[in-house]
């Protein structure tokens, strides 16, 4: 076997490797409301217009909604959609393995880390199908097939808002590349671009009684905490217990006081390390400023998030490094080149790459050994004890639409939600919805049921919290706590 085949080999074996693993995760992994909740409105869509109304709340981009669309007309199945989803990241993941320009082993270790390996693969959303593009464009940059990259970019612009970020970076450098150069086909791939902006803002803007994510922060509280979200996208090992999920290893290192300052210090340090592996590019080192100033501006003062979003930092920078290859400064004491000049800072960050790559596996493997050992959800569980001891007609209702939706997706079933005083499938995110305290929502549960008449014994309340008054209503069933913290549920009568 000769070099090439025998590296041929290597990396079909790596990504075999990476494949079962992730089957086996699909298979293990309880999918939560986020999850579902994409998929109920896709489900319970009649048509294009109807699932393009259903999904207004919801602040994403319809790319995710349309690809579920079309999976639900084959097969009412969630484990369909699962399988679609990982397809559509494994394709990332092997044009990664094959085109990333680093050594293979590096990529390697790189796609068994956590973003890779779980968050954006085992957990089924949007961001699985943006990472595969973003991929697909650095893959294809080097052609210059102008039309066919602003094509790319415009469907990055349709996944998710991290994404549609990272690909106005990506552009942007891509476009100060060509410029010179540019020829019609230049001008109409830019008429493209901008039409993806366009799409991006008008499929996004919520309707004027939205509920969530209403306005900009005002106040510098998230600001001064968006730094540290970079150190949790490129150290994201959580914590070794049920709740590990989004959390971070040193909230249980240092106090809870210090960890924002450990954090922060952290994410500096990670700063200078990713500026180093740029040096010798200033269009990568400058495309990694330019995105992290936007993430780092859209969670400071619109949504903040979790590890899911903050994990772009870290793809972007994954692309920062394919760019420092595709675009090599022809000035090698360039801006970014002149500030690791020294030999000490040089020896000390030689290994800063494979490092980062290691930490990422490590959280990999504490994903993975949580999701075996707990439930993610709850919410199966949940679905198949009524399933099984209600008769179909059973009226559903949940305290929290935001948290009982996940029961109700797996039943495929409307539940009447005490917080919005209405039925459905999945969650309305608008400003009809209230926050009751207990007493409230059990007077409105006694009301429905007492509404039913002769029925009134089929009527069941589905809460993620204890219920401390029970004198008028009895508890059922008590599920074991899950990784999402506010899923583990009660089922009251």
């Amino acid at each position: 076997m000769n070099p090439s085949e025998k590296n041929k080999f290597i990396l079909t074996l790596v990504f075999i490797s990476w494949l079962l693993l992730n089957l086996l995760m699909l298979f293990f992994h309880e999918p939560w409301r986020d999850e579902l909740e994409a998929w109920s409105i896709a489900k319970n869509s009649s048509s294009i217009s109807d699932l393009f109304r259903n999904s207004a709340y919801e602040g994403h981009p319809k790319l995710w909604f349309l690809i579920l669309f079309l999976t639900s007309k084959f097969s009412g199945s969630i484990t369909l959609a699962k399988i679609i989803h990982l397809s559509i990241t494994s394709v990332g993941v092997w044009i990664f393995l094959k085109r990333f320009p680093f050594q293979l082993w590096l990529s390697a270790l790189c796609i068994f880390g956590y973003f890779f390996c779980y968050e954006y693969s085992v957990i089924f959303r949007n961001y699985g199908i943006s990472v595969t593009l973003l991929f697909l464009f650095c893959a294809l940059a080097p052609k210059k097939q102008h039309l066919l990259l602003s094509v790319i970019i415009f469907l990055i612009a349709q996944t998710n808002a991290l994404a549609f970020l990272v690909g106005i970076s990506l552009w942007f450098i891509y476009f100060l590349h060509n410029f010179k150069s540019a020829g019609k086909n230049f001008i109409t791939a830019n008429f493209i671009f901008l039409a993806g902006i366009v799409c991006f803002v008008f499929s996004t803007i919520p309707p004027t009684d939205s509920g969530i994510a209403e306005g900009w922060f005002q106040t510098w509280d998230y600001a001064s905490k968006s730094i540290a979200t970079i150190w949790d996208a490129f150290i994201p090992i959580p914590l070794a217990n049920i709740h590990s999920w989004n959390s971070n290893f040193i909230s249980s290192l240092v106090p809870a006081t210090s960890v924002p300052y450990v954090k922060n210090t952290g994410a500096v340090l990670l700063i200078i390390v990713c500026f180093y592996n740029l040096r010798h590019s200033l269009k990568a080192g400058l495309f990694f400023l330019f995105t992290c100033i936007l993430i780092g501006s859209f969670i400071s003062f619109k949504y903040h998030g979790s590890l899911r979003h903050h994990g772009f930092f870290f793809i972007a920078f994954l692309i920062a490094l394919w760019l420092s290859k595709i675009y090599p400064s022809e000035n090698k004491t360039n801006f970014f080149a002149n500030l690791f000049s020294g030999k000490a800072i040089s020896s000390l960050l030689k290994c800063s790459l494979p490092a980062l790559f290691v930490f990422q596996v490590v959280a990999t493997f504490l994903s993975y050994y949580s999701d075996l050992k707990y439930p993610f959800s709850n919410a199966q569980a949940a679905a198949e004890f009524i399933q099984k001891n209600f008769p179909r007609q059973v009226q559903i209702t949940g305290d929290f639409d935001y948290e009982t939706c996940a029961v109700t997706s797996y039943l495929d079933k409307e539940a009447f939600f005490l917080n919005s005083k209405r039925k459905g499938k999945f969650i309305v995110w608008d400003d009809k919805r209230d926050w009751p305290m207990e007493d409230t929502l059990i007077a409105r549960y006694l009301k429905l049921k007492y509404e039913q008449g002769s029925n009134r014994e089929n009527v069941i309340l589905i809460s993620t919290k204890e219920i401390k008054d029970t004198s008028t209503i009895k508890l059922i069933k008590t599920f074991p706590p899950s990784i999402v913290v506010d899923e583990q549920f009660f089922i009251y009568k």
